[in-house]
């Protein structure tokens, strides 16, 4: 679903940029908007799963502080089972292509602006 949604995003964020650069004053605020919204949602989605991978990370310190040397036998074990799997971190992917971080945004963006200016030297000639 992430997939679609991002490639979608990005055909919106080079037309609405292209609106925008082609100076039609009469939808200018209209197609600037639309590019501020069309941007906000997949930096918001973005910036999300860098933050969820962030903190599976941590899991794996906060759990090795907590104090486990006072514990029981049983406990140490879960432990020892819970830092393992913490080690590999919880991410976002979208259709198995990207994985959903600020990383993904910035490459979005690089598209975009590659599109655009394709779309934009197209439009000079």
């Amino acid at each position: 679903m992430f997939l679609v949604y991002f490639l979608t995003s990005e055909a919106m964020m080079c037309m609405a940029a292209f609106q925008v650069a082609m100076g039609d004053n009469e939808g200018l605020v209209k197609f600037i908007v639309t590019l501020a919204n069309v941007c906000s949602w997949p930096l918001m989605i973005c910036w999300c799963g860098d933050y969820l991978t962030a903190q599976s990370l941590e899991v794996e310190k906060i759990a090795y502080g907590c104090g486990w040397y006072n514990r029981s036998q049983k406990f140490k074990k879960l432990l020892q089972t819970l830092i393992s799997r913490a080690q590999e971190p919880v991410t976002f992917t979208a259709g198995k292509f990207y994985t959903v971080s600020l990383e993904t945004f910035a490459n979005i963006v690089n598209k975009v602006y590659a599109y655009f200016t394709i779309l934009k030297r197209m439009h000079e000639t």
